[in-house]
């Protein structure tokens, strides 16, 4: 995990937004530091199905180049 920012409240929602590594090393799905952070958020319905309350977005993707964050698209020299 890169970061992790509280970025608000939506309409009684939490906004969490984290940037989150997906290399071989240091990768973690956003759904396991929600569960660090809040207990396990998921829920048991009348028929024993088991659902999420999160709604999980992903809004980018980038390429760690040097320390810094590039858009797939950009030329690297």
């Amino acid at each position: 995990m890169k970061s992790i920012e509280l970025s608000g409240c939506i309409d009684n929602a939490l906004e969490i937004k984290m940037t989150l590594g997906d290399g071989s090393s240091g990768k973690v799905r956003p759904e396991e530091i929600i569960n660090l952070l809040f207990g396990d958020v998921a829920e048991i319905d009348e028929d024993d199905t088991k659902f999420s309350t999160l709604d999980i977005m992903k809004t980018d993707f980038f390429i760690e180049y040097q320390g810094q964050f590039f858009s797939p698209m950009e030329k690297l020299d």
